[in-house]
């Protein structure tokens, strides 16, 4: 017997639940200069893989934002069975106050990149970075591309 799981059209996800794969966490810190004590971002945060890895490698405070409750519930577990310095928020990354970001990551949908560039340009500090994967920012010139050969994804890096 199959089943069939019926989700109303107004609760789909904008950014549904696609991790970042843990061969590109390496690169993503690299690319970005994370330092410890700096505050790291990921919009979108899913099981926190990204933020528990930078903060355990490199020693920074990584701060996950994250709305759906499976995924959020996952990434609070990891951040606790692992022992790190990693906060998640179940608030909506939209209105996420980015002011004290050092660095952010997003692996978004291309839905949501002008309101997430509106935000990042609105509250950005002087010398953060972001880092998006797979969708640009409308309107900004990324300050570097590059594509992975393992898939088509680029990845855009952005100075401010």
């Amino acid at each position: 017997m199959a089943y069939v799981l019926i989700v109303p059209f107004a609760s789909w996800p904008d950014a549904p639940f696609v991790p970042t794969g843990a061969k590109y966490y390496e690169k993503i810190v690299e690319a970005l200069g994370l330092k410890s004590g700096e505050r790291f971002y990921d919009l979108g945060c899913g099981h926190a893989g990204l933020l528990i890895y930078s903060a355990q490698k490199r020693g920074t405070l990584g701060i996950g934002y994250e709305m759906f409750f499976w995924p959020r519930l996952l990434a609070q577990s990891n951040a606790m069975l692992r022992r790190t310095a990693v906060n998640i928020c179940s608030q909506n990354l939209l209105s996420a106050d980015l002011s004290d970001a050092d660095a952010i990551y997003c692996y978004l949908s291309p839905l949501l990149m002008k309101q997430v560039e509106d935000n990042l340009l609105a509250k950005m500090k002087s010398g953060s970075r972001v880092l998006s994967r797979s969708f640009p920012l409308p309107s900004r010139k990324p300050d570097r591309v590059w594509s992975e050969k393992a898939s088509a994804d680029k990845f855009y890096l952005y100075y401010f």
